[in-house]
């Protein structure tokens, strides 16, 4: 990975591409930033194309830097009730549509990025995008599960999946959660865990959500799921739309049918 470095605002760098967003419906340049903010690997890179595919491959044979440290990577962290949160070293692991899933997103000046790793069917989708409000995590799910059926994400699903649904419904539920007025519908580990900042951003997201769809569950029983000290039995699904760009929320339940872990993005 030769031509791979850290920005330079200074250098004159062949073939570099721009970092734009959108300001009132207009493309321009993004904004400016300190140069002294540009020097670390967590968003400062520049590489090519063709050397940020040879570092997936070196991923998916466990190259670099080693097996074992990969491994470590690829493992939730343990917190200090015993739990696990689906984060390793860097690397995000809730899943896709019952399978694995190892990937994370990046933002910085203008530019958005995706990788997600399926290791069950030797899979790695990336999308690089140079625009502020691109959403690359949601068009990589996408992409997957157009190779592998499999992988459709909720986003992209046409219908409700067969099956029963969330109960209580989804938008009960997170604006329950983002009151504070969950103890009853969550596991105590998703309770405790939930900061109010968390909550506070929650609530952010479910204002201008006017219009939901339910897109039924995943049975994930058996599969040795286990969030925040709770086993996953099943994964439910909700679509939102509003004044903001749609949303589509995964709730993580457990046996006894409370909520244990929840995520959401934009599509």
């Amino acid at each position: 990975m030769r031509t791979t470095r850290i920005i330079s605002e200074a250098d004159i760098i062949p073939n570099r591409a721009a970092g734009y967003q959108l300001v009132k419906g207009k493309v321009q340049n993004q904004d400016w930033v300190a140069p002294s903010l540009n020097t670390t690997a967590d968003g400062s890179l520049y590489f090519t194309v063709d050397y940020l595919i040879r570092w997936a491959i070196a991923l998916n044979h466990a190259q670099v830097p080693t097996a074992g440290v990969l491994r470590a990577a690829w493992s939730p962290v343990r917190l200090n009730n015993g739990g696990l949160y689906p984060y390793g070293f860097g690397w995000f692991l809730t899943g896709q549509r019952q399978h694995s899933r190892i990937g994370h997103t990046g933002s910085w000046q203008g530019f958005k990025t995706a990788l997600y790793r399926y290791p069950e069917f030797n899979l790695t989708v990336i999308v690089l995008a140079n625009l502020a409000q691109a959403e690359p995590g949601s068009m990589a799910e996408a992409i997957a599960g157009i190779v592998e059926p499999a992988l459709q994400p909720p986003h992209m699903l046409r219908e409700p999946l067969p099956g029963a649904k969330a109960e209580p419904a989804s938008q009960v539920l997170l604006r329950s959660i983002a009151e504070k007025r969950d103890a009853a519908l969550v596991t105590p580990g998703l309770h405790g865990f939930l900061s109010d900042a968390a909550r506070r951003d929650l609530r952010q997201t479910l204002d201008p959500l006017t219009v939901w769809t339910e897109l039924g569950c995943d049975a994930v029983g058996g599969q040795g799921i286990s969030w925040l000290g709770s086993s996953i039995d099943r994964v439910c699904y909700a679509r939102a739309t509003g004044s903001d760009q749609p949303v589509v929320f995964s709730l993580f339940y457990s046996g006894d049918g409370r909520a244990a872990y929840l995520d959401w993005e934009s599509y």
